[in-house]
């Protein structure tokens, strides 16, 4: 049957509808990417990709240099106000929501074809396991309420390194402390 020699499906228009970043002191940078796709489809026989790469060392991202290969790695976190380090993370996630929505319209005669994705609020939710350094800051900050926390140039910094200087970092600002 078809269904015994088939090996793989196409999904084309691939949007990212959710990526999650987990971390852990000393460990590498974990991803998991949700996509929502326009349309899947069984290959054909024959099928060669639009590139004409059909092995993978010819492909734009295969690199041979084993170092460029290597994972980023979390290794330091901080969380800082007013210049002093009042905790150090030891776990962390961040999920990226784009709420994505999967339209088909009216005239869209091809069931296999989603028209269209339309992007709601995109949603950033950040959880951290911190060990606190500083008790008498931390006492302080957790008296207040979540606006009185930021302070103007209070951001958070997430950086993920690797063993030749490259580098991720992300920066949020005007968030809103729930749970502590």
């Amino acid at each position: 049957s078809d269904e015994a020699t088939l090996f793989s499906r196409i999904y084309t228009g691939c949007q990212v509808n959710s990526l999650t970043l987990s971390f852990e002191e000393g460990m590498e940078l974990k991803s998991t990417v949700d996509f929502m796709s326009r349309r899947i489809f069984d290959t054909p026989t024959g099928y060669v990709p639009k590139t004409g790469q059909t092995g993978v060392t010819n492909l734009l991202n295969y690199n041979t240099d084993q170092d460029a290969n290597k994972p980023f790695m979390f290794s330091d976190g901080e969380i800082r106000i007013f210049g002093q380090e009042y905790a150090r993370v030891k776990t962390g996630t961040l999920t990226i929501t784009n709420t994505l929505t999967p339209h088909s319209f009216i005239g869209n005669y091809d069931r296999s074809i989603t028209s269209a994705h339309t992007a709601g609020q995109r949603i950033y939710d950040l959880s951290l396991t911190l060990l606190i350094t500083d008790s008498e800051i931390w006492d302080k900050v957790r008296e207040q309420n979540e606006a009185e926390n930021q302070a103007d140039d209070s951001l958070i910094s997430l950086i993920f390194t690797k063993n030749d200087d490259e580098k991720i970092t992300l920066t949020l600002d005007d968030y809103t402390v729930t749970n502590v």
